[in-house]
């Protein structure tokens, strides 16, 4: 009961940040609603929030997925489904929304104009002859969308076609290459669909950038980065096609995510810090956030708000501030009173439209951050 207390509490507050916020002064007004069955939403555990693109706000739930368009709740359920919990959602390119049911087994898309939902993959679970283990899913831009599946397999689907068998494609070798299992797919800025899996990392239709499993990617220009988990980071320029290695002075074990920054810089979240990678010159710079008595200072994650700021969360209590102009680090967290043990994969930080930074450091409540008296 408490787990789902929590989990509705850091969904509202999600819910506020993006239909309220106000200021007097320069000080937030923070003015926060619990909704409830009470209020139209047709069940109290959501199992999650999307925003479409049209602005609405959809919550999916264990008895069908309600919409709040900022005063009032509209519900769907659909009777073809025995199962109404929708475990995902997610928008399509042209305004429809994907639906994953809670088993896994089907994917659902939803057509708002006609309010029909369609089993996009319902021929393929009889072809098979077994019920579909859907992994996860990767919407692109470009109008489409990659399904992965947990026995290694993948569908590529076109939004506008998905209900024609040519509008599918499963997929299990790229470039002559067996695919094996997919871990991510992304579209970079030229349209290209890069998709990871453990046999490496390719370009669908066009060629294979590596025989090594790299799982994390980001870009920067004309270049992509890639990085692995056990420490390996590299970049491929696609106007050359030229793909390179980055050295590290020190041997990293592990990172945890990569993220490019302002100025050409590219932060590395490492077991051992932060490191920030300045491009074209390969320039590194290492932060350690290790204090006397406390062991676990590896990077989670990095967030870059508009006036440059790094914030930091670490396995430490807390987020650290961070200027990367003057290497001055901020150890900053919610006041003893309020302390509270936050999830550990609930990393959130948000900055509105007014520069304030919101968030809810490592073991602590939801707060924001006052430039004025720097706490």
């Amino acid at each position: 009961m408490m787990r789902n207390t929590i989990k509705l509490k850091y969904i509202w507050c999600t819910l506020f940040l993006l239909l309220h916020w106000g200021f007097v002064k320069g000080q937030p007004i923070c003015v926060a609603r619990q909704y409830t069955v009470r209020d139209g939403l047709i069940q109290s555990n959501p199992a999650q929030i999307l925003q479409s693109h049209n602005g609405f706000i959809w919550v999916s739930t264990w008895n069908g997925v309600s919409r709040f368009d900022g005063r009032d709740f509209e519900t769907f359920q659909f009777d073809s489904l025995l199962n109404q919990h929708m475990q995902r959602l997610e928008n399509t390119a042209d305004g429809n929304l994907w639906m994953i049911a809670y088993d896994r087994h089907s994917l659902y898309l939803y057509d708002i104009r006609e309010n029909k939902l369609i089993n996009v993959l319902k021929q393929y679970e009889q072809h098979f002859n077994t019920p579909l283990q859907i992994e996860n899913l990767y919407p692109l831009s470009k109008g489409i969308t990659w399904v992965t599946l947990n026995n290694g397999g993948c569908f590529r689907i076109s939004d506008k076609e998905c209900t024609v068998s040519s509008g599918i494609q499963y997929i299990t070798a790229i470039d002559d290459v067996e695919l094996g299992k997919v871990s991510r797919v992304f579209e970079d800025k030229q349209g290209e669909e890069w998709v990871f899996s453990d046999k490496g990392v390719s370009i669908f239709g066009k060629r294979t950038i590596s025989s090594y499993p790299f799982s994390m990617f980001e870009t920067m220009d004309n270049l992509v980065f890639l990085a692995s988990q056990n420490g390996r980071l590299a970049y491929y320029d696609v106007n050359t096609m030229q793909f390179n290695i980055v050295p590290f002075q020190e041997k990293i074990q592990h990172i945890n995510g990569i993220k490019v920054l302002k100025d050409n810089q590219l932060a590395v979240l490492s077991d051992k810090g932060l490191y920030l990678c300045r491009f074209p010159e390969l320039a590194m710079e290492k932060y350690d956030f290790s204090l006397p008595g406390h062991d676990d200072a590896a990077v989670r994650k990095v967030y870059q708000d508009s006036k440059g700021f790094l914030w930091i969360f670490t396995g430490l209590p807390g987020i650290i501030r961070l200027d990367p102009e003057t290497g001055v680090k901020q150890y900053l967290n919610t006041p003893s009173g309020y302390m509270a043990s936050s999830p550990e994969n609930e990393l959130f930080i948000y900055e509105d439209p007014n520069g304030v930074v919101w968030t809810i450091p490592y073991k602590g409540i939801f707060s924001y951050y006052d430039e004025k008296s720097r706490e």
